[in-house]
């Protein structure tokens, strides 16, 4: 898949590439974005729905000090198990299934809206992570979805 693409891409930097700040506003998004932080809210977002589904607190300022490799073995996990949960709702017609989010404040979402800012944040820095990579020097990177549902492999397979 082409976050554990950029993650791999990722884990050939050195920390000064990983942490430079991206010249870019992304306010109201991500709070002075660096390639780290913005490949580990891509995995966190997966940890933290799956934290919310299972009824459990999530510390997103905990995502900050991952490395590329911790973040490489939790995408492993909470990869496929997001995909599962929003499968199994999809399957048994439960998007509209309210969701109660525990934390400082307590939110109540449907499994729908869960998916909503997934696929629209996680775009959003997918795009930013596949320029910083450009700029640190990573040219191999096929960041073109239109390839992962027209390959034989489909996303599954990378």
């Amino acid at each position: 898949m082409l976050l554990d693409q950029m993650l791999q891409r990722a884990a050939t930097l050195d920390d000064a590439s990983l942490d430079r700040p991206i010249e870019l506003s992304v306010e109201g998004t991500d709070r002075d974005p660096t390639l780290r932080s913005l490949l580990a809210r891509l995995v966190g977002q997966l940890a933290m729905w799956n934290a919310a589904i299972a009824g459990v607190a999530y510390d997103v300022a905990a995502e900050r000090a991952a490395t590329v490799p911790e973040l490489r073995v939790q995408l492993a996990v909470v990869g496929p198990a997001f995909l599962n949960h929003i499968t199994e709702a999809v399957d048994q017609d439960r998007l509209a299934e309210a969701l109660v989010c525990p934390g400082e404040t307590v939110e109540v979402y449907t499994l729908a809206a869960v998916v909503a800012p997934v696929l629209t944040y996680a775009a959003h820095r997918r795009t930013l992570v596949a320029g910083a990579l450009w700029n640190a020097g990573v040219r191999d990177l096929d960041d073109d979805p239109v390839r992962w549902l027209t390959q034989a492999s489909g996303p599954a397979g990378r």
